[in-house]
C-alpha cells in the first residue's frame, strides 16, 4: 500500500504571509503564536542526545559518511546535477549495499525532515550514519531551526517583487 502525501501550497503560503521575520512567530488578529521545542518533543523529536554537528570521532563513522559522499558524487557526475530523491532510491533500494540503511535515513531526512528540496543533501549524512549506529541525537533543535529558516526564506521570497 502506498500513501501519497500532498502538500497544500495555498495553506503553506497562507501561513507564510502571517510569519514575522523579526519575532519568528505567526501574527494572527488575536495574538502571536509559534512552534516551540515542546511542540517538536510532542511530535516525537528528542531533546536528548548528541548534538547533530559534533565532529565524527570514529573511523567507522567517518568511513560510512565518506561512502555516502562518494555515492552522491557519482550520482552528481552521472546526472549532471545534485541527486534527486528518485535517483538516490534507485541506486540503493534492494541493492544489498552495505550503506543501504544509512542511504535510506539520508533520503528520509532529506525528504521529510530537514530539506525543502527534492535533493539529497550531504549535510544530512552524519545524522543518518549516527542514527543507523544507534546514537541518540537531539533532533528537536535542528528541526525547529530548519522550520524557522524555511518559513523565513519563503517569507523573504514572497516579499520580493
Amino acid at each position: 500500500m502506498s500513501i501519497n502525501i500532498k502538500r497544500n501550497d495555498d495553506l503553506v503560503l497562507g501561513l507564510v504571509e502571517r510569519w514575522c521575520l523579526e519575532t519568528k512567530s505567526f501574527i494572527f488578529s488575536w495574538s502571536k503564536a509559534t512552534l516551540t521545542l515542546e511542540d517538536l518533543m510532542i511530535a516525537g523529536y528528542s531533546m536528548l542526545g548528541s548534538l547533530v554537528f559534533v565532529p565524527v570521532e570514529t573511523y567507522e563513522l567517518k568511513d560510512l559518511e565518506e561512502k555516502l559522499n562518494q555515492a552522491r558524487s557519482e550520482l552528481n557526475k552521472s546526472t549532471r546535477k545534485n541527486p534527486e530523491h528518485s535517483v538516490w532510491m534507485k541506486k540503493f533500494m534492494d541493492s544489498g549495499s552495505k550503506i543501504e540503511h544509512e542511504a535510506f535515513l539520508a533520503l528520509w531526512f532529506s525528504r521529510f525532515v530537514l530539506s525543502p528540496y527534492n535533493l539529497i543533501v550531504k549535510s544530512i549524512f552524519l545524522i543518518a550514519v549516527c542514527l543507523a549506529r544507534g546514537t541518540r541525537i537531539a533532533l528537536a533543535l535542528v528541526v525547529l531551526a530548519s522550520i524557522y529558516k524555511d518559513l523565513s526564506s519563503l517569507k523573504k521570497k514572497r516579499l520580493l517583487p
